[in-house]
């Protein structure tokens, strides 16, 4: 269930660095200083940027405030600012950048307990995203040294002891050990003073029981979360709770409790687990025998921007559901495509696991090389049995490394192989798109609604189709304003009409549908316009009609398979 708490857990992460943006009495000229509000700026707005996942504003910022705070001099401003980069490194997984400025933090003397604590935590928070168990217990541990012997003496002393305790629980359930694990949680709860957090320390142990299958226990004590949330007017951790409420009760093959906390999830949530939540209710439903329901909440979860869970396992899911309704056609369609996921899913697992086995053995061997620094003198003293080991250690570590290196280097270049074939499809379909009035959208799905049944007459929707034709023809989809509704006001229909006709007809919803055409635009741009690659991708986005450039870079990627960089990398490439 890790899955369920990464929302309250990247909230709390946030409660431990907000607020420690304070003056030491050694230089508080810092504070009168415009540019120290400017720094505090930078850094509230890389780190909100940050929490949305919109990281190339939130590595805008954090660039703008490292290089503000070398015209700072009070350390403690310079060490939170070090922090703050170190946080937003760790949460676009550049790992060694994180720990990079961490280290900075650890080295330099006269920093205050506050970020000492801090930088202890967030450690600690790295150490468990390695799976280094060891060293996120140990600086957990240390962080509490910190309230122990110092103590903070602020008024979030008290949130700092539950958050250190919390820490080291959800360490000891990673390493299965839940009785310690619960010991931890009951000791954040002396802590507690209000019910929001009194909420989450009691979803946590829920998760305990959990793993433990406990389920009807899990069920309680997310049932009392549930309770001191609504009560504390928490509601950034509802629909959590009611994710992991319909994932308990689908364990028990409770169909009726399940959907109910599935769907109650659902109401009022823009955001948050969208497709944990309706891939539930599929779940339920099937257990209930409504298969068509399930099938509409399945691709309903596929329709979600920003996914939390496989897409393969919702394509699994809807190959299972349509074979139970005996439509083995579509069941085969969505085989395919799990088929296709899964393997790229296994490709990225495997990348993964060839770079922690090269920082194993490079961390190996710096720890090896300062071993042999420290006995340089003793060399002359050792057996020649000791020498004769060593040089045997050392061929093993060497064999490894070429090993390593070997395995790397085939797997990158299988990568270069899959991108440059990737790209190159997707130039012919630029260069087609270019030399052909066949739109793409028209080319896949022109056939596409042959089948479907509207509730418009024929003449009706043939009008509508050629009004969307000359819209097309107009490049309507570059407006950034443009809307289902706008749409529809310029060619005097009704939305419930238009959006009808856009999903029989292209088999896809309207946001879809207006970004693949604003996606073929920029393709045809790049192939007949040597001058469009050099623009940035913000200004790309804007030209395409894109409202930001998170947006198209997510559209590009879906569409062509290649983050936009990558592809006009190669463009250029080939025009040199």
């Amino acid at each position: 269930m890790k899955k369920l708490s990464n929302n309250i857990s990247l909230v709390i992460t946030i409660m431990l660095v907000l607020g420690c943006f304070s003056v030491s009495g050694q230089n508080k000229a810092d504070a009168q200083n415009p540019k120290y509000e400017e720094l505090k700026k930078y850094i509230k707005w890389s780190t909100n940027y940050g929490r949305e996942k919109r990281f190339d504003s939130a590595t805008k910022y954090d660039k703008k405030a490292l290089k503000l705070v070398s015209e700072v001099k009070n350390i403690d401003v310079i060490a939170y600012t070090h922090l703050n980069h170190a946080r937003i490194s760790f949460w676009k997984t550049d790992i060694q950048e994180a720990k990079k400025y961490l280290e900075i933090i650890r080295n330099k003397g006269g920093v205050n307990d506050s970020i000492k604590f801090r930088s202890n935590m967030l450690f600690s928070q790295i150490s468990s995203y390695e799976q280094n168990h060891t060293a996120a217990l140990r600086t957990a541990i240390n962080a509490e040294s910190i309230l122990e012997i110092n103590g903070l003496h602020t008024e979030k002393d008290s949130i700092n002891r539950v958050n250190v305790k919390v820490m080291m629980g959800e360490i000891h359930k990673t390493l299965g050990n839940y009785s310690k694990a619960n010991e931890m949680y009951d000791d954040a709860l002396k802590y507690v003073d209000d019910e929001g957090y009194a909420s989450y320390v009691l979803f946590y142990m829920s998760e305990v029981y959990n793993e433990e299958q406990k389920m009807e226990m899990a069920i309680e004590y997310t049932l009392e979360a549930l309770e001191l949330a609504k009560q504390a007017k928490a509601k950034v951790y509802l629909p959590t709770y009611y994710l992991a409420l319909s994932e308990y009760y689908l364990k028990l093959k409770m169909a009726d409790s399940a959907n109910y906390y599935a769907r109650t999830g659902l109401v009022d949530n823009q955001d948050c687990h969208l497709d944990g939540l309706r891939t539930n209710v599929g779940k339920a439903e099937i257990l209930r025998g409504n298969f068509n329901e399930a099938l509409h909440f399945f691709n309903d979860a596929l329709q979600v921007e920003q996914v939390e869970i496989p897409q393969s396992e919702i394509h699994k899911n809807l190959r299972e559901t349509y074979i139970k309704l005996g439509q083995y056609e579509k069941a085969i369609a969505h085989n395919e495509i799990y088929l296709h996921l899964k393997d790229s899913t296994d490709a990225l697992r495997m990348k993964q696991e060839v770079l922690e086995i090269t920082e194993k053995y490079e961390s190996d061997k710096k720890e090896l090389e300062i071993e042999m620094l420290s006995t340089k003198n003793d060399l002359n003293k050792v057996v020649i049995g000791k020498q004769r080991n060593q040089i045997l250690f050392t061929g093993i570590l060497l064999v490894l490394a070429i090993g390593c290196i070997g395995l790397i280097g085939w797997f990158l270049q299988k990568q270069k192989k899959q991108k440059q074939l990737l790209y190159n499809k997707n130039v012919l379909l630029a260069r087609r798109l270019q030399e052909s009035s066949t739109d793409f959208s028209e080319e896949l799905n022109g056939d596409s609604d042959k089948n479907e049944s509207l509730d418009i007459d024929d003449s009706k929707k043939k009008e509508i189709v050629i009004e969307i034709k000359r819209l097309i023809e107009s490049e309507f989809y570059l407006d950034q304003s443009m809307s289902l509704a706008k749409m529809a006001k310029l060619m005097n229909t009704n939305t419930t009409y238009l959006s009808k006709v856009v999903n029989s007809t292209y088999k896809k919803n309207f946001t879809n549908f207006l970004n693949d055409y604003r996606i073929s635009y920029t393709l045809k741009k790049l192939e007949v316009n040597p001058a469009f690659k050099n623009l940035t991708i913000e200004h790309i986005a804007e030209k395409a009609g894109f409202a930001s450039s998170s947006a198209f870079y997510s559209s590009f990627k879906k569409y062509t398979g290649l983050t936009p960089s990558y592809y006009i990398k190669q463009k250029s490439l080939q025009l040199h």
